[in-house]
C-alpha cells in the first residue's frame, strides 16, 4: 500500500490496483494471458504512487500441453502511469524490497522444488526479503534466515537436520 487510498496486490495471472474506493484490474505487459505462456506475478513494491516495481515468472508451455518448457524471471516497472517489462532473467523470481527509486533486490532460484540443490556455502536460495535501509536487510530460505548488512550477508539462524522451520 502506498496510502490508505492507494494500492497494488499481484497474483496469478493479475494485478490489481486500490483507488480508495474499489479495486480493478490493471493491464501489464505480463498479464495478458496464452495458451502458450502462463505469468505468476510475485510480488509488487511501490515507492510512490507514480512509481514502483513487480517481479513474476513467465512459463512457456508446449502448444496444447501443460507441461513447462522453460521459465524465466520478469521484472516490471511502472512509471508515469504505464507498467513495463524492464529485464527478463533466467531465474524464477520470488520476492523484492525496494528503498528507494532506483535501488532494490529481487530474490529468487534456479528451481522451483523444496528439494533443491543448496549451494557451495550449504543453504537454499532466498525466497523472501525485507529491507530496511541499502545496508541492512533480512532474507529468508527453505533452511534458514539470513542478515544483510553494510554489503555483506550473515548467516542468523540455519535449520537442524530434524527441525521444521
Amino acid at each position: 500500500m502506498v496510502s490508505a487510498h492507494d494500492g497494488w496486490a499481484v497474483g496469478s495471472h493479475f494485478m490489481a490496483h486500490f483507488d480508495g474506493t474499489r479495486w480493478a484490474l490493471v493491464d501489464t505487459p505480463v498479464t495478458r494471458h496464452t495458451d502458450s505462456a502462463d505469468i505468476d506475478l510475485k510480488s509488487v513494491k511501490m515507492i510512490s504512487p507514480d512509481e514502483g516495481w513487480a517481479v513474476g515468472n513467465s512459463e512457456l508451455r508446449w502448444s496444447r500441453s501443460s507441461n513447462i518448457i522453460s521459465q524465466k524471471g520478469v521484472i516490471l516497472h511502472y512509471s508515469k502511469g504505464a507498467w513495463s517489462i524492464v529485464k527478463t532473467v533466467p531465474l524464477i523470481l520470488r520476492g523484492l524490497a525496494m528503498v528507494s527509486t532506483n535501488e532494490g533486490w529481487a530474490v529468487g532460484s534456479l528451481w522451483t522444488s523444496k528439494n533443491a540443490p543448496k549451494d557451495a556455502a550449504g543453504v537454499q536460495p532466498i525466497a523472501s526479503i525485507s529491507l530496511a535501509s541499502a545496508a541492512e536487510g533480512w532474507g529468508i530460505s527453505e533452511d534458514g534466515i539470513y542478515r544483510y548488512h553494510e554489503g555483506a550477508w550473515s548467516t542468523w539462524y540455519v535449520r537442524g537436520p530434524n527441525e521444521m522451520m
